[in-house]
């Protein structure tokens, strides 16, 4: 791609939102080998493959590891596993459509059902390599796709808990955000756990008070039973 200047700049494969960006603090510009290419020491520069081949290595199951030769060429080892795991974009799709269709909140908290839920619809993204939002009808299309998101997010929740929240935000007209979603149901949590909370320290108050109360009552009442003749209110050397 060229810029105004005609220069050409960089631009990266991966978008930051794609699993497969590396950001600049993970050491991307880190040098690996104080071995330079000069174009007269090739085998001299051939000790980074050997290393890149090991790094591999380490990275692999030990069931995947003990099935994998270990090859001159980190290339070699690379195309092998990229043709043996690699799946195609078409079934990956499937697959991740599948997954998003399924993603229920189950029992775990709001954010890890959300961040869950994001990250299948940011791979599904990657996979489908959608174009740049260029043409007049690419903002109707993000609206159509950020509904899309925000329904399922909001038909994934608890319904006995989240119902009445789910149901105001779809009366909203336009849609709000998934974003602005996500943070109303995250403030119903947690006002469903502060009110868990007081009902449960009331739960305990009461119950201390009804023990208190029934003591009292029975400290004016004669319990003792007598073993003689199974009446109550004396003992059997008072028995009559």
């Amino acid at each position: 791609m060229f810029g105004a200047d005609k220069s050409p700049t960089l631009v990266s494969r991966y978008e930051p939102f794609t699993p497969y960006y590396l950001h600049p603090s993970e050491g991307t510009g880190s040098v690996i080998s104080p071995i330079s290419l000069q174009g007269n020491n090739y085998d001299e520069w051939g000790i980074i493959n050997s290393m890149l081949v090991a790094w591999i290595f380490n990275t692999l199951d030990a069931s995947i590891r003990k099935t994998v030769p270990f090859p001159d060429q980190v290339k070699v080892l690379w195309d092998d596993l990229r043709d043996r795991y690699s799946l195609h974009n078409g079934p990956r799709i499937q697959e991740l459509k599948n997954l998003i269709a399924d993603c229920k909140q189950r029992g775990i908290s709001i954010a890890e059902y959300y961040g869950e839920s994001h990250t299948l619809w940011e791979e599904l993204a990657s996979a489908m390599k959608l174009p740049s939002r260029t043409c007049s009808a690419a903002g109707e299309y993000h609206i159509l796709l950020e509904n899309e998101k925000l329904h399922q997010f909001l038909m994934g929740l608890d319904s006995k808990k989240y119902h009445e929240v789910a149901s105001g935000l779809l009366m909203l007209d336009p849609l709000p955000s998934l974003s602005y979603a996500h943070g109303k149901v995250l403030s119903a949590e947690r006002h469903q756990s502060v009110t868990a909370a007081q009902d449960s320290r009331n739960d305990v108050v009461g119950f201390a008070i009804d023990g208190v109360a029934q003591s009292r009552a029975h400290g004016s009442v004669d319990v003792r039973l007598c073993s003689h003749c199974g009446h109550k209110g004396h003992e059997k050397d008072k028995c009559f």
